[in-house]
């Protein structure tokens, strides 16, 4: 599947970004710069968004995530993890939503 890339103004609205290691890292940088709230939900957390969390830049859920985890109130919902089966768990809901 080849996907296609757009622009969004995500200034001061809040995205999900599943996964703590270097995939969301990359990602959380970038939503950062666009002026995203990010709400960053995994178990454990590289020591860059641990930084960011204890700087209170991010809001974190230490846990996995669960489906209840996309709410209509994301402006986007990012899987960013090296897991396919975790990748596909966060598109179910995402999708669903819209």
């Amino acid at each position: 599947m080849f996907g296609y890339p757009i622009f969004l103004d995500l200034t001061g609205r809040t995205v999900l970004v599943v996964g703590g290691g270097q995939v969301a890292e990359r990602r959380v940088e970038r939503l950062l710069r666009a002026g995203a709230r990010v709400r960053l939900v995994a178990p454990r957390l590289s020591d860059a968004l641990a930084g960011l969390v204890e700087r209170h830049e991010v809001q974190w859920h230490a846990r996995p995530f669960r489906s209840e985890d996309v709410s209509a109130d994301l402006a986007l919902v990012l899987a960013a993890t090296d897991e396919p089966a975790v990748n596909r768990q966060v598109a179910e809901p995402a999708r669903a939503q819209g």
